[in-house]
C-alpha cells in the first residue's frame, strides 16, 4: 500500500507537503516549494509595486534562453513595478537578484559573497528582450548590474535559502539587513508559522 502523504493547504491553493516544511528544520536546505510559498507572501504584501518570480524562472532562462520564458509574465506589467525579486538556484546554492525597475539597476545578493557576472548578464538580456517584446523602448538598454557586498553572510552550508528569503523581505519592506547567522533558527521557526498561517508575521 502506498503511504499517504500529509499536506498543508493555504488559501491560495499552494499545497505544501510536510516534507517541504521539514526543510525549514535546523540546517536543512530549503526547497523550491518553500521558497515559492514565501515569495508569494512577499508579493501579496505589496502587489502593486513588487513582483516575485518563481524559482524555476531562472533555471528555465539558463536552459532555453528568452524564448523559454517569453510568456511567463505575459499577465504582469513588470516595467510598471518598482521592484522585481528573482530567486536564483545556482547549482547547490540559492542567491537573490533584485531589479530596481525604474532606475534600471540589478543587484545580486549572495550569502557566500560570490560575484556571478553571468547571472547578471542573463537577467539584463532577459529584461532587454522583454522590453522589446512589449514595446517598452525606455527599458531596452541602459541596465547596470552590481554585486551587493554590504550584506549578512552565512557561516554554515545549509542556510542560503533562508538568507535569500530574508534579503527579499528586507528589500520589500525597505528596511536594513541587520540580521546575521545567529538569527537563522528564529527565522526558520517564523517562516514555518508564516507559511502555515499564510501571512507575514
Amino acid at each position: 500500500m502506498k503511504q499517504a502523504t500529509s499536506s498543508v493547504s493555504s488559501p491560495r491553493k499552494l499545497d505544501l507537503e510536510v516534507a517541504d516544511l521539514m526543510t525549514l528544520a535546523p540546517h536543512e536546505w530549503l526547497n523550491d516549494n518553500v521558497l515559492n510559498g514565501y515569495f508569494d507572501l512577499l508579493s501579496e504584501a505589496r502587489p502593486d509595486d513588487v513582483y516575485c518570480f518563481n524559482t524555476f524562472f531562472y533555471t528555465q532562462l539558463c536552459r532555453k534562453g528568452y524564448q523559454g520564458v517569453r510568456r511567463w509574465t505575459r499577465k504582469v506589467q513588470i516595467f510598471q513595478k518598482s521592484v522585481l525579486l528573482v530567486p536564483l538556484h545556482l547549482g547547490n546554492h540559492w542567491c537573490l537578484a533584485e531589479v530596481a525597475v525604474q532606475d534600471k539597476l540589478l543587484f545580486l545578493y549572495d550569502s557566500r559573497g560570490g560575484a556571478n557576472l553571468t547571472c547578471l548578464q542573463r537577467l539584463v538580456s532577459y529584461l532587454c528582450c522583454e522590453a522589446e517584446e512589449r514595446g517598452e523602448a525606455d527599458f531596452t538598454s541602459g541596465w547596470e548590474g552590481h554585486f551587493r557586498e554590504d550584506i549578512p553572510v552565512q557561516e554554515t552550508s545549509g542556510d542560503c535559502g533562508v538568507f535569500v528569503c530574508q534579503y527579499a523581505r528586507c528589500i520589500m519592506e525597505g528596511r536594513p539587513m541587520d540580521f546575521s547567522q545567529k538569527d537563522m533558527p528564529k527565522f526558520r521557526c517564523q517562516m514555518t508559522q508564516e507559511l502555515l498561517q499564510h501571512k507575514l508575521l
